[in-house]
């Protein structure tokens, strides 16, 4: 999927590294933008191609809602 070789190409998305759901959905919106998707970016959508766990952190003192991604989903074979 078209997505899921674009989402590789951000270096913000790493296993076991924490991103902030706001970063997430900046990074789906602009996805959506250049492959002319009419659909809203949620951080959520990550949750289409990792399996990740939900997360809040303390970023420069405010608390920050965010995932960690845990592992990529395998693409279903037919």
């Amino acid at each position: 999927e078209r997505i899921r070789q674009i989402l590789d190409t951000y270096p913000e998305i790493e296993i076991g590294v924490f991103i902030s759901a706001k970063k997430l959905k900046e990074i789906f919106n602009n996805i959506y933008l250049e492959l002319e998707i009419k659909k809203t970016a949620k951080s959520t959508d990550l949750l289409e191609f990792y399996d990740c766990q939900e997360k809040s952190k303390r970023l420069h003192g405010i608390v920050t809602k965010g995932y960690i991604p845990l592992c990529r989903k395998i693409d279903k074979v037919i």
